[in-house]
């Protein structure tokens, strides 16, 4: 059979049930296998401009201070046909901090992906005037509830200061970031713990507090990360520890 031909076969019964033989019919499918190859390379096409735009909405750098060293990472997910609401975001505070945070958007849609972009920026902007990250998480849940932004989102802030090495820590729903020192223990910073953004149900949130040691490693990650279907989150999360402390 010819490229775009497709035989089709109809079996043929007697009066008694017996397969007497196969009659075939050979059918032109020409037609809708370019339609299909059509539908095939736009889905490619949209699904490209929705990653290049995810991509623009993320910071174009990141910001790094002398006494740390920032690196980012940033993968979409493994299903070609998903985009989400992942974020981070690297700033300076005025006392000379440097400001890390991570978020998550919930969904894996354009629609996600521009609410995102609104919840990075308003949360940049808002950082100006915060002077601790359980103020800066209410101030951008405030934000997302006011301007209608997403009603669910989750997200995780650190302060981190060059001089001292404590870190101010706050989360909003967000998997818990893993403080890795150069020697001893890695260490799951789980307190401060509230809401997720966009509920208007966490204000007045708390910090923690930790310290980083010369040499140490803080991971800040969203849930994509470890997660796995069938598979219970606290897994994930030890399987990231494990690994980053063979890593390290």
């Amino acid at each position: 059979v010819q490229a775009g031909w497709e035989v089709q076969w109809i079996e043929r019964f007697d009066g008694d049930g017996v397969l007497l033989g196969y009659i075939g019919s050979v059918i032109d499918i020409t037609d809708r296998k370019e339609a299909e190859e059509r539908l095939r390379l736009r889905h490619d096409e949209e699904h490209r401009v929705v990653l290049r735009l995810q991509r623009a909405l993320l910071p174009a750098r990141v910001v790094s201070i002398p006494g740390f060293d920032v690196a980012t990472h940033y993968a979409a997910a493994q299903n070609a046909f998903e985009v989400g609401g992942d974020w981070y975001e690297t700033f300076t505070l005025g006392d000379g901090r440097l400001g890390v945070a991570v978020g998550d958007v919930v969904g894996h849609s354009l629609d996600a992906a521009m609410a995102m972009g609104q919840l990075r920026a308003g949360f940049l902007a808002l950082s100006t005037f915060a002077d601790r990250p359980g103020r800066l998480l209410d101030a951008a849940d405030s934000f997302a509830v006011s301007h209608d932004i997403t009603d669910f989102a989750t997200a995780c802030c650190a302060f981190l200061d060059p001089g001292t090495g404590a870190v101010t820590y706050a989360s909003a729903g967000h998997p818990p970031m893993l403080l890795v020192p150069e020697q001893g223990p890695v260490a799951w910073l789980d307190g401060a713990r509230s809401a997720p953004l966009g509920t208007g149900l966490g204000r007045g949130r708390d910090d923690a507090t930790a310290v980083m040691e010369p040499g140490s490693v803080l991971v800040v990650f969203s849930d994509g990360l470890v997660e796995r279907r069938r598979e219970v989150l606290d897994d994930g999360l030890a399987r990231l520890a494990g690994l980053v402390d063979i890593c390290r």
